[in-house]
């Protein structure tokens, strides 16, 4: 018997890290739904404006997609700053959100990612809530292969701003199957190879793994919040 989406009943087409099987119109709705609660974790106020870090891949594109169909019914300011060797966001995606700053640098680690971003929020003083494009594989690779092992420069971006983490709790597959027309490359996991491929392989005996690891990394971020005080903290 093939299996049916637990919403619907119509067929599935996947089964969440989460274990619920969708089709694939419920699966878009959940990405949304998911969305916006990680979004509100960091507890934007009305009067608060966006940025969305933008690193060339489809996770950016969807991040940017989904937060100016949700931000524009309230009139919300979204922009974008894109860290990159070549200016693409314009050109690639072709939403209507204006693009804020390009820094143009190279990076190969999340952690890399993270500081040419921070540098650039400082350099334009930023008050905005900031938009990182990570999903649950982003998050897991992060805070396995570079945080864990003790590189937590990168952190530093939690610190010293808002920041919001969306697609945190959503899979790789989940978007290319919930957005199929997305006309950007998808990113898995940047350059960690050795901690992709123990995270698959955990997956196999522990398929809440992922979740985990996103489990350990708020932990650790909210911790480090706690402990400095930032701004915008309760």
């Amino acid at each position: 018997m093939l299996p049916r989406c637990a919403r619907c009943g119509k067929l599935a087409a996947i089964e969440s890290p989460s274990g619920e099987r969708l089709c694939e119109r419920c699966l878009a709705s959940s990405v949304r739904q998911r969305f916006l609660v990680w979004l509100r974790k960091c507890k934007p106020r009305p009067s608060d404006s966006f940025i969305v870090a933008y690193r060339g891949d489809a996770q950016s594109y969807i991040a940017a997609m989904l937060l100016y169909e949700v931000e524009k019914g309230y009139g919300s300011k979204v922009e974008v700053i894109e860290v990159g060797p070549e200016l693409t966001f314009a050109r690639a995606c072709g939403l209507p959100i204006p693009l804020r700053d390009f820094v143009k640098a190279e990076w190969r680690t999340y952690t890399e990612f993270r500081l040419a971003l921070s540098n650039a929020l400082s350099r334009l003083r930023v008050d905005s809530v900031v938009v990182l494009p990570d999903a649950l594989e982003d998050i897991a690779a992060y805070t396995l292969g570079e945080v864990l092992l003790g590189d937590i420069r990168g952190l530093s971006l939690d610190l010293k701003y808002r920041v919001a983490y969306p697609l945190a709790a959503v899979s790789l597959k989940e978007l290319q199957i919930a957005f199929p027309g997305v006309p950007i490359r998808w990113m898995v996991s940047l350059q960690n190879y050795r901690v992709n491929s123990l995270l698959k392989e955990l997956s196999v005996s522990t398929p809440t793994v992922y979740f985990s690891v996103l489990s350990s990394f708020v932990e650790i971020t909210g911790a480090l919040k706690r402990k400095k005080g930032i701004k915008g903290e309760d």
